[in-house]
């Protein structure tokens, strides 16, 4: 039964899908998650993103969301470890492979080309962006663990600009 026990945050026990989507409500901001909760969604949200980006680094025919791609990976993988840093102690589960809603997102992104890829692929930013500033904006706000709170303060203008860079470089396809 010792393998059971969940080890410190560091040493995370990965698992399939705990708690759920990690799409925050629409009133997310409103709802306060518990320092697990956000290290959950947060992880999940950034191993999806990381994952799209990939696909768009291999799918994508447009230099410019090639090197968005390139960025996002790197940005949202140095977050994952900067979560789990300053998770410190906390002893939590975290997801390893993506849910329900990113694994479909992933399907049609892989049948996807040119253009419409692009297209499709920013508006996933743009959306997992969005859940991301909520969850963030959270925990910067309600969060117990002063480290995860101070990270997640510092993560927000991050967020907002890599949503802003994805919402111009649409607007730019899409013209």
């Amino acid at each position: 039964m010792r393998g059971l026990l969940l080890a410190p945050a560091a040493m995370v026990i990965l698992l399939g899908a705990a708690l759920g989507s990690a799409d925050a409500p629409k009133d997310a901001k409103d709802e306060k998650l518990t320092d697990e909760q956000f290290v959950i969604k947060a992880m999940e949200c950034d191993h999806s993103e990381v994952e799209r980006a990939e696909l768009a680094k291999k799918r994508s025919d447009n230099a410019e969301v090639r090197k968005f791609a390139e960025t996002l990976c790197s940005a949202h993988e140095q977050c994952r470890k900067d979560i789990l840093k300053e998770a410190g102690d906390l002893k939590t589960a975290v997801v390893a492979g993506l849910s329900k809603e990113h694994k479909e997102c992933m399907e049609k992104l892989g049948k996807l080309e040119g253009k419409q890829f692009d297209r499709d692929y920013l508006k996933t930013v743009i959306d997992n962006h969005q859940t991301m500033i909520r969850i963030f904006q959270g925990e910067a706000e309600h969060g117990e663990i002063d480290s995860l709170r101070a990270h997640a303060k510092k993560i927000v203008p991050v967020l907002q600009d890599h949503r802003k860079q994805a919402q111009k470089l649409k607007e730019k396809i899409d013209s």
